[in-house]
């Protein structure tokens, strides 16, 4: 029975969560397999995986799409070292 309500807390969490432009950045920089990554590259999959989120009436936060100045703000919110270099 605990573990019923559980899966039930939990899926239900998933589906009321809202989705956050901090969240998305955060999961590319965490799911990234180098220990560096391109801004570049950075931006296509931020901006990526928030036109995949549209159209799934996923519910979010996001009122506008993912602009360079919200990666760059949360880049600077980690406390994370941005350096010019070729692309990872």
């Amino acid at each position: 029975m605990a573990m019923q309500l559980t899966q039930s807390m939990y899926e239900f969490q998933c589906r009321e969560q809202p989705i956050t432009k901090n969240s998305i950045i955060s999961s590319v920089l965490l799911f990234h397999q180098k220990p560096t990554i391109s801004m570049k590259k950075l931006q296509i999959y931020s901006k990526e995986i928030y036109k995949l989120l549209r159209p799934k009436n996923a519910k979010t936060y996001i009122a506008n799409a993912i602009s360079d100045k919200d990666i760059t703000d949360m880049i600077k919110f980690l406390d994370l070292k941005v350096s010019s270099g070729k692309d990872n």
